[in-house]
């Protein structure tokens, strides 16, 4: 009966690295430093004098070249404010595998699966240069206590990358995008009835179908063509007619953007439509959907340097949220009032939306609010001090 098999690699790389370091600088024996550190003698000497031209031990999944570009890709989003959860660094590796598996006419070799716990593990052991893990949960208390912090952080990012990319006085270059979701059947302003009633009725204004909008606009004040998210699908007929110009209609199950809808929005809207100097800077929330392999490969190339906004706080630092988008969405109750108002038979439906929100969005995305949101963010100009202190108590 034959003794327990061995591990085909019992030992650490961390620890071969320093066994390799302590040779190296401080002139140890080969034998005393894998004594010391319980390496295989033969592999520290074989390492030491270079006989492998790969590192020992079973061979990974993904190639070397694939995980230095995860690594690249991983710390890239950390200093632009996307730190990678261990959930999206998985998911991040299969995307990686996929490419470059079909670059190689192989088949993946996650078998098109999620990568588990033992691969990241491994991946983490042969790059110590990063640090793989989960965001801290902050209870709503401690968020609001540590906001002073964070907003310092957060214009310390801001001020460095406009420096570093010499964008200080190049407001066409500065972008912010984000999605706002849109009801057909929008709250109604308060209505006047007779003293004694006890209620006030009203009609509906529109179904209750689910519909967002991907806005974007610039620090110069200029708007890039809005993307038009439905829910479950598409409505029939020629309901474009009369939309936003240049507007990109899509679906998701929920009416809410997601992944895919995000590299449409990006390669097909973004892209084509923003300014053509180069770096240009976009700033989003740290929204899921937003962290896209493909969107990243492709702003790395294109010199988009994407920035998260910190967690948690768009409603104080997002330039849309503060001043566009609050008035968008009563401009926009007002607007389907005054239609029925007009016509009591009248219902706001997805068919009819892009004409409608096509007339709302002329009035309310003009240059001066667009820019007053950029100022009150401190992103453009950019002032530190912009930020109502109320929010950093």
């Amino acid at each position: 009966m034959s003794g327990p098999l061995r591990k085909y690699k019992e030992w650490d790389e961390e620890d071969m690295q320093q066994a390799l370091k302590s040779i190296k600088e401080e002139r140890k024996a080969i034998y005393s430093v894998a004594k010391e550190y319980n390496l295989p003698q033969s592999t520290l000497d074989d390492r030491y004098h270079e006989r492998h031209s790969e590192k020992v031990g079973r061979p990974t999944k993904l190639t070397p070249e694939d995980e230095e570009a995860l690594v690249k890709y991983s710390m890239y989003m950390a200093t632009k404010g996307f730190p990678l959860t261990s959930g999206v660094m998985k998911a991040l590796a299969k995307e990686v595998d996929a490419l470059s598996s079909k670059e190689r006419n192989q088949k993946p070799r996650f078998g098109g699966k999620m990568p588990g716990k033992r691969w990241l593990m491994g991946f983490r052991r042969r790059h110590p240069e990063i640090s793989l893990r989960s965001p801290d949960s902050l209870d709503r208390a401690r968020a609001a206590m540590s906001n002073a912090k964070i907003v310092g952080d957060h214009f310390l990012k801001v001020g460095e990358l406009l420096e570093e990319n010499n964008l200080q006085n190049r407001p066409h270059q500065i972008y912010n995008a984000d999605e706002t979701g849109m009801a057909l059947d929008a709250k109604k302003s308060r209505v006047i009835v007779p003293t004694a009633s006890k209620r006030a009725p009203s009609i509906r204004s529109g179904g209750r179908d689910h519909i967002s909008v991907m806005s974007c606009v610039s620090a110069a004040g200029g708007v890039v063509p809005p993307m038009i998210v439905f829910n479950k699908a598409l409505p029939s007929g020629k309901f474009s007619d009369g939309g936003p110009p240049g507007a990109l209609y899509a679906s998701s199950e929920s009416g809410y953007i997601n992944k895919e809808l995000f590299e449409q929005w990006y390669f097909k809207i973004f892209l084509p439509h923003c300014h053509k100097e180069r770096p240009v800077l976009l700033v989003l929330d740290q929204h899921g959907s937003h962290l896209s392999l493909k969107v990243l490969m492709s702003a790395m190339e294109e010199k988009i340097v994407i920035y998260g906004l910190p967690p948690h706080t768009s409603h104080f630092t997002q330039p849309l949220d503060v001043t566009v988008f609050s008035v968008l969405k009563t401009k926009w109750a007002t607007t389907l009032e005054a239609l029925q108002a007009v016509d009591s038979r009248f219902q706001a439906r997805k068919t009819t939306f892009p004409r409608i929100f096509a007339s709302v969005q002329d009035q309310v995305f003009n240059a001066d609010k667009i820019k007053a949101g950029f100022k009150k963010t401190g992103i453009f100009p950019f002032n530190e001090d912009a930020i109502d202190s109320v929010w950093t108590l």
